[in-house]
């Protein structure tokens, strides 16, 4: 399934919530929830609560460069809200730019695009990407992810 904005929370927050087990999420850039984000934003958030709260495993990574440098001081800020996620949040902090955007959903389906996981990124921004069921692919993507997740720094 091709998504573009509009679509990308319904069917984000769909796919979220079918998870039975994991949900890894790279993004290059990424925000905590705030009061004042938009309703679509909160909503994805409250659908990976929801999974946690069901018993999944779900992580989320992000690129601690995201946006250079005035949003390398923001992210600092951000740490503080992740900290209260109900599940781990991990960023890279090295020379190269983790750039990638993916969610793999019980290593069966997965999501790839531009989107970022920020306000912007799922509602604002002219985004596209794709939803599929491929567990071949979802295979080779959590080994790149556990990989970065290794040698990430935890939020």
């Amino acid at each position: 399934m091709v998504l573009i904005t509009s679509q990308f929370v319904t069917s984000f927050c769909e796919r979220i919530s079918a998870a039975q087990s994991t949900i890894s999420m790279c993004f290059y850039s990424a925000s905590a929830p705030l009061k004042q984000h938009r309703i679509g934003y909160k909503e994805i958030w409250r659908c990976l609560i929801a999974a946690c709260d069901n018993g999944c495993r779900v992580r989320l990574m992000f690129d601690h460069h995201a946006g250079g440098e005035a949003f390398s001081k923001h992210v600092t800020k951000q740490i503080v809200g992740f900290r209260r996620a109900p599940f781990p949040v991990r960023f890279i902090s090295n020379k190269k730019k983790l750039h990638a955007k993916f969610t793999i959903f019980d290593n069966e389906w997965l999501y790839v695009g531009s989107h970022n996981l920020t306000p912007s990124g799922v509602s604002a921004n002219f985004e596209t990407g794709v939803i599929s069921r491929d567990p071949a692919m979802c295979s080779e993507l959590q080994f790149f992810y556990d990989h970065f997740w290794d040698k990430a720094h935890v939020c």
